[in-house]
């Protein structure tokens, strides 16, 4: 399948005709968000169903805009002037009729660059064009690498597993009143692979990580070595799958974090939890708030040891890698904590100005560091977390490094849920592979176990870090907005070893 999306000019000529709509009407400020995107994806799941290939195409737009101090927001999905300019019309009367009433909104938002320009991910091969049977007889070879590897393993009874390419392009054109007119082209792209088995004492994960999954090609599923490293994780899986399992009895343990885990916890609570606008409580009645408030209380404050140091920025070949944010502002990369003290905050142009006293103090200048995303060009724009990456430690640690420290505890690994509070300030997760270490060394499966933290404490309970080869990257998605919307989250992070978390049994196999 040909690039079939909208012709950047095209995109750009209706762009133009919603900001000179929403002009005319007595828009104070305007932007518009309007795009396409198109979905390529090869399942097989072996022992259910036969392979499955899902094409999806969706077009849509949405138009944010400022008049006498009031925000309003309207969307549509038809690709004509006349219905992008009706929907301009149409935000704008509603911002007059907010600001009739009198209702108290916040109008200031930071300076930025008028930017125009075009850009497209490079890719070396289109994976729309790759014919299914292609990718699908690729996705097979990976599964017999799978099945090899149980197999060495008699005792483990595999179940049923899964693999599957998903492939995604979108063109979007960002354009506001100011000037500003840029329109890109993201191509991303992600494999899984996975199963489970039973060896009688409750279900083993052979489920390898997302082990390909960013900015790219159809070249990021040829790239030599992808079958050795599912060779390794399913060995590593149905070895796992030998061990006795039993519930931890509840109290208080040492854990060891690897890579994955320590990268979905932190990006599931404290990246978050640095949204700006969840700190001023502008998510307060939407999916919540942040233990990060009040600004002025936690600006400068320790949160983490001395050697926890962590930066945020959108860059290639992260899966966020962009050119310009929703709000048509170049991303640029930034410390949110240093030294274990929060340092800065993610920010939009609305959100930013919160922040002048404290940028002006350091002698930086007010602007947004490009972290206004639309999920959907119809989904309002909001603040989220790009792609955060945790320093690793200077001196070696490897991951048996730190599970050496533990005389009797927990290894952490892969982590696929995290459930927290609306503030992020605890939470617990269960669905995880979690193994008891005793004098260094596994020794046993742990099940009808979770772990329950309080996320301050936690960090600070932080002993140590794993060195650049246990880093790993983890994605997530997590709602925000009202209604709730969902948007991608990356993490960068080391292994980690924790001085205490807690343990509660749930009372049933997971």
């Amino acid at each position: 399948m040909p690039d079939e999306l909208a012709p950047p000019a095209a995109l750009e000529e209706l762009a133009a005709a919603a900001m000179d709509a929403a002009r005319s009407a007595g828009a104070t400020y305007a932007d518009v968000r309007l795009g396409e995107r198109q979905t390529y994806s090869i399942i097989q799941t072996f022992n259910i169903f036969s392979p499955g290939v899902l094409l999806a195409e969706y077009f849509s737009y949405g138009v944010r805009v400022l008049v006498d101090g009031a925000w309003a927001f309207a969307h549509g999905t038809v690709p004509s002037i006349d219905a992008i300019a009706s929907t301009a019309r149409e935000a704008v009367a509603s911002a007059q009729g907010v600001a009739r009433a009198g209702v108290a909104t916040k109008a200031d938002f930071a300076p930025a660059t008028t930017v125009t320009g075009r850009y497209e991910t490079p890719i070396k091969i289109d994976p729309f064009v790759v014919p299914a049977e292609e990718q699908l007889a690729l996705l097979n070879a990976y599964a017999a690498t799978l099945s090899r590897s149980v197999g060495s393993f008699p005792a483990f009874d595999l179940a049923i597993y899964v693999h599957n390419f998903r492939w995604n392009r979108e063109r979007r054109t960002i354009a506001t009143t100011e000037g500003t007119m840029v329109t890109q082209t993201l191509r991303t792209g992600s494999a899984g692979f996975g199963g489970g088995g039973d060896r009688g004492m409750g279900i083993t994960s052979v489920r390898p990580p997302e082990i390909i999954a960013g900015a790219g090609g159809y070249e990021m599923v040829l790239v030599p070595g992808i079958s050795e490293r599912i060779k390794v994780a399913a060995e590593d899986g149905t070895r796992m799958a030998r061990l006795p399992r039993r519930p931890l009895p509840v109290g208080r343990y040492p854990v060891v974090f690897d890579g994955y885990a320590t990268a979905k916890v932190f990006g599931e609570t404290i990246s978050p939890a640095l949204e700006l606008d969840r700190v001023l409580g502008e998510e307060a009645d939407a999916s919540g708030v942040s233990l990060f408030a009040p600004l002025e209380e936690t600006l400068g404050s320790q949160i983490a040891p001395t050697f926890v140091n962590v930066s945020a920025d959108r860059p290639l070949p992260s899966m966020l890698g962009a050119q310009w944010d929703d709000e048509g502002v170049v991303p640029e990369p930034y410390a949110v904590i240093e030294n274990g003290r929060i340092v800065d905050f993610h920010t939009s142009r609305c959100t930013a100005p919160a922040l002048a006293a404290w940028y002006a103090k350091q002698g930086r200048p007010l602007r947004s560091h490009g972290c206004s995303v639309a999920p959907d060009p119809e989904n309002p724009v909001l603040v989220r977390a790009p792609h955060v990456t945790m320093a690793p430690a200077s001196s070696t640690a490897s991951l048996d490094d730190l599970c050496k420290e533990l005389t009797h505890g927990i290894l952490v690994r892969e982590i696929r849920e995290v459930s927290t509070d609306q503030q992020y300030a605890g939470g617990q997760f269960s669905w995880a592979d979690m193994l008891e270490i005793e004098r260094g060394k596994v020794v046993r499966r742990l099940g009808e176990t979770a772990l329950q933290f309080s996320t301050k404490a936690l960090w600070k309970s932080l002993k140590a870090l794993g060195d650049a080869s246990t880093i790993r990257t983890e994605y997530s998605r997590l709602y925000k907005g009202q209604p709730w919307f969902s948007a991608l989250h990356a993490t960068t992070a080391p292994a980690a070893f924790f001085g205490g978390i807690n343990v509660v049994s749930t009372g049933r196999a997971l």
